[in-house]
């Protein structure tokens, strides 16, 4: 189960199919749930994950992240996905949109290597005007913003590239 410090939002996933011999699977349930006072957990939502993610990060609101996907091989077009804390799904976005300049060679570097997204990146929240916001940010700053009401993917701001 993944929690929020501050929030009283929790994540779980449960893997579904996997393969005995090498404890792997592709494929998941998700569940929101809302720890209520007195301990008890309040089920907000449930369903069937697109694809079953490397990390899972959890926004204060109760937005759910859901990232990598071994840097776009096999599950590539599920890089990216979001839910709202109603469980609406807002985005999802594949490997070749997050990090448009990778070549096959390199995507195939960071598919053997690990999860190229979790670790070139870092999650941050952040509020624009009042709106959720979740960034991914590189090394130099440099990476894609999504907006987490309509789940629209920007990455210029001011008219400067965060690519």
């Amino acid at each position: 189960m993944i929690g929020s410090e501050d929030s009283p939002y929790r994540f779980k996933i449960i893997p579904l199919r996997v393969t005995v011999n090498r404890a792997v699977t592709f494929e998941g349930r998700g569940e929101l749930v809302q720890l209520l006072p007195g301990g008890q957990l309040k089920t907000l939502w449930k369903s069937r994950l697109p694809a079953f993610p490397h990390k899972v990060f959890l926004s204060s609101q109760g937005h759910v992240v859901l990232l990598d996907t071994h840097a776009g091989s096999g599950q590539g077009k599920n890089a990216l996905v979001i839910y709202s804390s109603r469980g609406e799904l807002i985005a999802n976005y594949d490997f070749n949109t997050v990090v448009p300049d990778v070549d096959d060679r390199k995507r195939f570097y960071y598919a053997l290597s690990g999860f190229y997204l979790s670790s070139v990146y870092t999650v941050r929240w952040a509020t624009y005007a009042g709106v959720p916001h979740l960034t991914l940010r590189d090394r130099d700053g440099k990476g894609p913003t999504i907006n987490l009401t309509t789940g629209e993917f920007k990455t210029v701001w001011n008219g400067q590239s965060r690519r």
